[in-house]
């Protein structure tokens, strides 16, 4: 008898079924040889020589390429099929394989190519399945994982003003928080003065006084403060009697004496007129014999030769402090200013000044001074009525 030898290469077979006849002495002898490999979708089954096949087993291989696998927060991703052997009739079909989490996007379009949309989250790990089918080389499926990025909160965050300060009496202010790290900021907050309740990037107000300012920036990552301290300038008076300072940021200041015993009206004309940039710090003393009073006692200053325009006055402890110090009620506004107060006793609202204590009653032009106060002199009186008179 005479043996023959076959060799079967099969990578991956699915059912293959050949025939051979043995050829040698009589009679002759046929062999039948069955393979089977569940993974193959179809074979083909090749005579080598010298009594030896090749089995070709022909099957669907896929791969899955994306833009990114590790996008940032709000990017989209790219998921492209490629598939061997190459056919026109294979289809495409994809599956989200998290279930019922939200936070992972739907299912993507059927196709070889399709973009899954950033999820509305801080961070999501979303896993898809594709599935390739055709008809002649049967079914591959492949998974890709997409993580994406956590939202990096706002850092580095401070306020910036313009100007930085202010002078006497203050002005406007524009104030802008910037962040040199972290995400990009989508809201902001605000809090104190003017800019209190403010959510834009940039705000502008007028400061009369010095104030401390309060923001933050945040997104869906969370929030980074900032603060900052516009000062408005109090200028360089001092307490009690002797030679007051020039007022810091004034062309000139003009002091006027008022006795308290013998209360006449005063003028900045005696002192050299009141120009349109000029201060006038009108100073008083209460005797360290003055009762408690139960009635309001008042100082006041108006315009006299010149047009009407609006004085700021503020009455205070301290020679050119344009701020309300001694209680909200002591800075006003207007053609005419008047500032009540009480000796002793507080009724809350009006300032309580004190026995044996020096006064000053600062006036200055208002933002926007008209005729004779833009461009030249105006000149005030001051009356001082105690109380009871």
């Amino acid at each position: 008898m005479i043996q023959r030898a076959w060799r079967f290469t099969a990578a991956l077979a699915a059912t293959a079924v050949a025939a051979f006849t043995i050829f040698g002495s009589v009679p002759v002898y046929a062999a039948t040889f069955t393979y089977t490999d569940p993974n193959c979708a179809s074979f083909s089954v090749t005579d080598v020589g010298n009594g030896g096949i090749a089995v070709q087993c022909s099957r669907l291989d896929c791969a899955i390429s994306a833009s990114t696998l590790s996008p940032s927060s709000n990017q989209n991703v790219t998921l492209t099929a490629s598939c061997q052997p190459p056919s026109g009739s294979t289809s495409y079909s994809w599956t989200k394989l998290n279930g019922g989490d939200a936070s992972c996007p739907g299912a993507p379009a059927a196709g070889s190519s399709t973009t899954v949309i950033a999820p509305n989250t801080n961070a999501a790990s979303c896993s898809y399945r594709l599935t390739a089918s055709d008809p002649t080389f049967g079914v591959a499926t492949r998974t890709v994982t997409l993580n994406w990025g956590a939202v990096a909160a706002p850092a580095g965050c401070s306020i910036s003003a313009n100007p930085q300060s202010l002078p006497i009496g203050g002005g406007q202010v524009t104030l802008t928080i910037s962040c040199s790290g972290g995400g990009s900021a989508s809201a902001y907050s605000w809090s104190g003065g003017f800019a209190q309740g403010q959510t834009s990037q940039q705000v502008t107000g007028t400061l009369t006084a010095t104030t401390a300012f309060n923001a933050s920036a945040s997104n869906g990552g969370g929030s980074a403060p900032a603060s900052l301290t516009v000062t408005v300038a109090t200028g360089g008076g001092q307490t009690g009697g002797g030679n007051v300072q020039p007022c810091a940021g004034f062309a000139n200041t003009r002091v006027l004496d008022i006795d308290w015993n013998n209360p006449q009206t005063v003028l900045s004309a005696s002192q050299g007129g009141m120009g349109p940039n000029d201060a006038v710090v009108v100073r008083f003393t209460v005797p360290a014999t003055a009762a408690n009073s139960v009635s309001a006692g008042r100082i006041l200053t108006a315009e006299y030769q010149a047009d009407l325009s609006d004085k700021i006055g503020a009455l205070s402890t301290t020679a050119c402090d344009f701020s309300p110090s001694l209680a909200p009620g002591a800075m006003g506004q207007g053609t005419t200013v008047t500032e009540n107060f009480f000796i002793g006793g507080n009724n809350g609202y009006y300032p309580s000044l004190q026995p044996g204590s020096t006064y000053f009653f600062n006036i200055r032009n208002g933002p926007n001074p008209i005729g004779n106060c833009q461009g030249g002199n105006c000149n005030l009186y001051v009356q001082l009525l105690r109380p009871g008179n």
